[in-house]
């Protein structure tokens, strides 16, 4: 049993922080409102293995649990809250979609915890847009179950030097995708307003 509700936590910080300039700014807020709700002790970027430089982007020590995130951003200029912030385009949704699906098995050699995908690009949530992705394996559309014990690797047509090494998950977990927030107002970009998360909770 986790000590608190991700989507209970995820939906207060989403209240304060609607959108984040990177994955380093989420992963701060993210740590602060642990630490506010919780008490829990937060450490960030925490060294797995001692002189290693393997990090986890969120260790909470007191409940032995790893947090590894990402926040993989489509273009969008927006003021909130008399904050500027200017997204750039985030490509390769297909290497961010297989470090995605790596962490989990990161996280389940951590001992448990979650992986948390945010984004405003609805080609993560969304299905295969074109037919025999290469990165059919690491999909990860909403309704999809990533399996157990078997590997996990890009299709037979990627690029040599896509072809990192596949992925095995111990657990399968289906994959569910909730609003962040609510679409944040403005009319230019309007299909970059959205944010939405995947948070996955990975089992011992």
């Amino acid at each position: 049993m986790t000590p608190f509700d991700i989507h209970a936590l995820l939906e207060g910080l989403a209240e304060k922080r609607p959108v984040f300039h990177s994955e380093a700014d989420f992963q701060f807020a993210l740590g602060w409102e642990i630490r506010e709700q919780t008490g829990l002790d937060v450490r960030l970027e925490y060294p797995r293995v001692p002189n290693e430089r393997v990090y986890l982007d969120i260790w909470l020590p007191e409940a032995r649990l790893a947090i590894e995130l990402k926040y993989f951003k489509k273009k969008l200029e927006v003021e909130v809250g008399g904050e500027r912030f200017a997204l750039t385009n985030q490509s390769a949704q297909d290497i961010n979609r297989y470090h995605f699906v790596r962490d989990i098995e990161r996280v389940e050699g951590a001992g448990g915890g979650f992986t948390i995908a945010l984004t405003n690009d609805p080609n993560y949530w969304n299905g295969a847009i074109k037919e025999d992705p290469i990165d059919a394996a690491f999909r990860l559309h909403h309704g999809r179950t990533l399996p157990a014990n078997e590997p996990l690797a890009w299709a037979r047509h990627a690029a040599t030097g896509m072809k990192k090494p596949p992925v095995r998950l111990q657990h399968s977990y289906a994959l569910a995708w909730r609003d962040y927030g609510s679409p944040l107002p403005g009319a230019a970009e309007a299909n970059s307003r959205r944010f939405r998360y995947l948070a996955v909770e990975v089992s011992l």
